[in-house]
């Protein structure tokens, strides 16, 4: 009979007694231990209790659990169920000790290593959920790698679900993606794939920037239409202050972030003269590198944007408020401006000066001059005010109130400490209708500021990311699927052999064919699996070329390019590339037709 095993008492029932005593009580003739073990005199025989259809023995020196049918016919009728194991990872063997962790002395024994956690969640899902059965299911479980999963509608045939060569009491298995499988699975709907879906995703790019135009109004508050002013380029350093998310039309740049590159000042000029000034600045910056008067504003002209053009923060606190704000003016200096012409009329030479000194120390801090005729006085007032400016600029000294061209009269022009509410709102009006005019471009939405990020492009930098986003139907309509995998596969015929290879040796494979039965006797005897679609490819390739192809002569070999710009290199390298694309060499089989 299969299954039976010879099992001793590990606590011996007092009525039966020890093993000892038990050969002890056996007679005519007396027990012999060589001849009478397994034979019909052994009293320490057990027949499974499980049906002959389900096969579990247990291994050497494993616990056992004994039924007896009636304990008054003592070693008869006794059967034998194999005991549960402290571990499902210690399937592999456990010492019968061990074993006993489910029964009355299991307390003395330490816990093992949980696979789920109290409230039944496995303790790391990714590496081991799937190793095991889960509740509701059916399994048959090998001591090892392989098992028999049955589900509601699928059944489940695993070899190497775990990776290493076995299980090991209290470590927590690893599940094996590449394990061997045979799946047969009966699905309630039927799924029907479609088109991809795209779907775009615009994201603001956050750029450094690396330029920026300041625009300034020196007498916003002028109410004869002749306005004085200057445009400044400078080059940024690097820093979170000056991204393209935190540089905004109002936002602080510290001084030693920026150095001056470029600026030109205009002086007596109209609202929208003034408005062409500032816009012809910022579309130079844009489209060249260096200004009419050729003065190089870029030195690299590939790596000069971002670029952000805006009033300077003076300009733009006139703005700020819905009650016109009073323009402020540097206390700490003053200015006097002449002018000094000699020759008779109509032609007169002037000397044009403005002289900038610091109250607290009565020294002069900035300077300029120019010579010409009088009739050219604006352009000479403008060349001195971008000289003192830019003098200015570079000792960090901003907001000194100069004179205008019709104050050269030798006066001090000293900063008011205050401005009446007329002059406050005067200079809101007029530095708002300058600033909703300041544009890269006339059809901009946006007035007064902003960032060129490429040219002849404003705007917030945009990045693209467009995702492909699988798209399916589903249908009540039950399907079924069947999968076989493994590292290598082979489907296998009795009755075939490939001419040259030889029949496959089948014998001493009843019971299952070894590792080198399959690398020495069956893989030289198969050959690979064919890839039909790929096979079609070359088919039609070749099927394009005779149907396209033509002769210089006759006689002659074909034109190695054909009418439909089919190819003899193109066709010679796919066939050296079928070895790996058309054919399979991980499936493989010794079927021959």
């Amino acid at each position: 009979m299969l299954g039976r095993v010879r099992a001793k008492f590990q606590n011996p029932p007092t009525d039966m007694g020890s093993y000892e005593d038990i050969i002890k009580s056996i007679n005519n003739p007396p027990w012999n231990e060589e001849k009478d073990k397994w034979t019909k005199r052994d009293p320490f025989i057990f027949t499974p209790l499980l049906p002959y259809f389900v096969y579990q023995v247990p291994k050497v020196q494993e616990l056992i659990q004994l039924v007896y049918l009636n304990k008054d016919f003592k070693l008869q009728n006794q059967y034998y169920i194999q005991s549960n194991f402290s571990t499902p990872t210690a399937t592999f063997f456990e010492y019968n000790q061990g074993a006993n962790k489910f029964t009355g002395v299991g307390t003395q024994f330490a816990e093992p290593k949980p696979l789920k956690n109290q409230n039944g969640e496995y303790t790391d899902p990714a590496i081991h959920k799937g190793v095991f059965p889960e509740p509701g299911d059916n399994g048959v479980l090998g001591r090892g790698s392989a098992d028999v999963i049955v589900k509601e509608n699928e059944v489940l045939i695993r070899a190497g679900k775990f990776r290493g060569t076995s299980l090991q009491p209290n470590v927590i298995p690893t599940g094996n993606p590449q394990r061997g499988f045979l799946q047969l699975s009966k699905f309630n709907l039927s799924k029907v794939k479609k088109p991809n879906k795209v779907i775009t995703q615009i994201n603001e790019e956050t750029v450094s920037v690396k330029y920026l135009i300041e625009w300034v109004i020196t007498n916003p508050e002028n109410t004869y239409e002749k306005f004085t002013g200057t445009v400044y380029l400078y080059k940024l350093k690097n820093d979170l202050s000056t991204n393209s998310k935190n540089l905004t039309v109002g936002s602080i740049v510290k001084e030693n972030l920026k150095s001056l590159v470029a600026s030109e000042t205009f002086s007596l000029l109209s609202k929208s003269e003034v408005v062409k000034f500032i816009n012809n600045f910022i579309q130079t910056c844009n489209s060249l590198n260096t200004t009419k008067s050729g003065f190089q504003l870029f030195t690299d002209p590939n790596n000069k944007f971002p670029i952000f053009y805006r009033p300077n923060n003076l300009t733009y606190n006139i703005l700020k408020s819905s009650v016109p704000p009073t323009p402020t003016y540097n206390q700490n200096y003053y200015s006097i401006g002449n002018k000094f012409c000699t020759g008779v009329l109509p032609i007169l030479n002037c000397n044009v000066n403005i002289q900038v000194i610091d109250i607290a120390t009565g020294l002069v801090v900035a300077t300029g001059t120019a010579d010409g005729n009088q009739n050219f006085l604006n352009e000479l007032y403008q060349s001195v005010v971008s000289q003192v400016t830019t003098s200015l600029l570079s000792q960090k000294i901003e907001n000194v109130l100069l004179p205008d061209v019709d104050e050269l009269d030798g006066s001090n022009i000293i900063a008011p400490t205050t401005i009446g509410v007329a002059e406050s709102t005067t200079s809101f009006k007029n530095v708002s209708e300058i600033y909703n005019q300041i544009k890269l471009q006339p059809a901009l939405k946006i007035p007064g500021y902003g960032l060129i990020y490429a040219q002849d492009k404003v705007g917030s930098p945009l990045n693209f990311k467009s995702t492909n986003v699988p798209q399916s139907s589903y249908f009540a309509d039950p399907t079924t699927y069947g999968a076989l995998g493994s590292d290598y596969l082979f489907l296998l015929s009795h009755s075939s052999k490939i001419p040259g290879k030889g029949k496959i040796n089948f014998d001493n494979t009843l019971y299952g064919i070894n590792v080198d039965q399959f690398v020495d006797e069956i893989m030289p005897k198969t050959s690979s699996l064919v890839r039909g679609e790929e096979l079609l490819e070359l088919i039609n390739m070749i099927v394009r070329f005779l149907t396209t192809h033509t002769h210089a002569y006759p006689g002659y070999p074909p034109v190695s390019v054909t009418e439909d710009g089919s190819n003899i290199a193109d066709m010679l390298t796919e066939l050296q590339n079928s070895y790996t694309k058309i054919l399979n060499n991980n499936i493989r089989l010794n079927w021959y037709l």
